[in-house]
């Protein structure tokens, strides 16, 4: 069994080197716009706007034609005018359907669409750009090291349109993704181990048996989906 266990981690190793180095890898070059660098269908969740619904905490709902920025992090709508714009306090979002995605945002983690309802808990993935190397330099010409993607959001004007974003220096991005669990307050949290004790306190008996009985990589989302399943008795 001990060695059973060895195989596993390591051909779970081998697989995230093999996912890694496959992944996408954008180039910046130096003073140019990541928007017309990075290609649309790179930039967005969807290759168009698609006509949704915006759900508030205050009861009150809008329609308008969405699209989730993967680059920025952000909800973009387009408004009567025809520009496109982000949506402004995101916190006060209770949910955001477009066709049949659901999205929630979380104020830590940020806009996460929702994979899988599982009773109290829902699945959810978190998708987002990331420097992965390269170097730029900062104010005074002093260089930086890899920075979170959100450094372009800060160019963006009250009204949400993104201004052009010089950098200094190259730098590389990819798409990552990450998946968490969001309760009923619409609170997320990892969706690792320690995540799904935290949604199933009562229960950590149980799911430590299951884990040991199932080699499951809480990394690949078909395996959160089958614990999850497991877990939905409990609810």
């Amino acid at each position: 069994m001990k060695l059973f266990s060895t195989l596993v981690w390591l051909l779970s190793l081998v697989a995230l080197s093999v996912q890694a180095q496959n992944a996408k890898v954008i180039r910046i070059k130096a003073g140019a716009d990541a928007r017309k660098v990075i290609p649309v269908l790179e930039q967005y969740r969807y290759s168009t706007f698609r006509l949704g619904s915006i759900a508030f905490y205050n009861g009150t709902t809008a329609n308008a034609l969405l699209n989730y920025s993967i680059l920025l992090g952000e909800m973009h709508f387009i408004d009567p005018k025809g520009d496109t714009l982000s949506l402004a306090n995101e916190q006060t979002t209770k949910r955001i359907d477009i066709g049949s995605d659901a999205f929630f945002y979380d104020a830590k983690v940020g806009f996460l669409e929702a994979l899988a309802d599982y009773g109290s808990i829902k699945l959810a993935i978190r998708r987002e750009m990331k420097i992965v190397a390269g170097e730029r330099e900062g104010g005074y010409n002093q260089s930086t090291g890899a920075s979170a993607i959100r450094t372009y959001k800060s160019l963006a004007t009250a009204n949400g349109q993104v201004q052009h974003l010089e950098v200094k220096g190259d730098i590389l991005l990819t798409k990552e993704e990450g998946y968490y669990l969001i309760n009923v307050n619409n609170q997320a949290f990892k969706a690792d181990r320690a995540g799904i004790m935290k949604a199933f306190p009562k229960y950590k008996k149980e799911i430590e048996a299951y884990l040991k009985e199932h080699a499951l990589n809480l990394r690949l989302e078909q395996d959160l989906r089958q614990l999850l399943q497991f877990c939905q008795q409990f609810v």
